[in-house]
């Protein structure tokens, strides 16, 4: 893997530390698999708005040549807004979303993982799992009401079942009540968060037309 500067470890040796690190976090048959694979290039990946602040990275692993690929993101954790605002210590970062995945998703990532390391003396922790183009999607604008329904009936089962593995299904069904207050507030923000997305992609939009940044298609 390329060799760039990631505080006062090489970027190869943070990924392999975290690589190494993070491989004993999975099953043993995980384990195996894994190991017929090695990692070969690296590249920083650009990431969501969640994600500011934090780096997140493609590893490219091959097995018996070059025509058997492998990818794998390492993927920064940061501390929970929760336990911060409230003043509490959290635990690993990637532990807990590594715990969290697990815990709500009825088929989680076979090699969902993690591992933390110091750096100058600052604790980091990343989440590993695989990188691949393999997940359907919706195109919510092209459905009719009725399609729009059943979308919205299909979210609503697949979060209620994360909840319920969570084993606080009836504290969060009595938290909610029986008004529309929850279903109002959800509407607004996804209504809100669509606007906000408009916004920003008209700005972008208006920033490359100027010349003042440069867009990459």
């Amino acid at each position: 893997m390329g060799a760039a500067k990631s505080d006062s470890l090489d970027l190869r040796e943070l990924l392999d530390q975290v690589l190494k690190g993070y491989v004993g976090t999975l099953s043993s048959d995980r384990q195996a698999l894994l190991a017929q694979f090695v990692a070969t290039e690296a590249a920083h990946k650009v990431v969501g708005v969640g994600s500011v602040g934090t780096q997140c990275y493609v590893v490219l692993l091959v097995g018996r040549d070059r025509d058997d690929p492998f990818f794998l993101q390492i993927k920064e954790a940061q501390s929970s807004a929760l336990s911060v605002a409230r003043g509490r210590e959290s635990p690993e970062p990637g532990a807990r979303v590594v715990s969290g995945q697990r815990l709500m998703q009825a088929t989680p990532d076979a090699f969902l993982g993690w591992h933390s390391l110091s750096v100058d003396g600052v604790r980091r922790s990343f989440y590993v799992r695989q990188l691949y183009d393999n997940k359907a999607s919706v195109v919510v604008e092209h459905l009719n009401e009725s399609l729009l329904v059943a979308y919205g009936r299909a979210c609503s089962w697949a979060l209620a079942r994360a909840h319920a593995r969570s084993g606080t299904s009836a504290q969060i069904t009595g938290y909610l009540g029986k008004n529309d207050s929850f279903e109002t507030s959800m509407a607004a923000f996804a209504l809100a968060y669509r606007d906000r997305n408009q916004a920003d992609f008209e700005a972008l939009q208006r920033a490359a037309k100027q010349g003042r940044i440069t867009v990459a298609s």
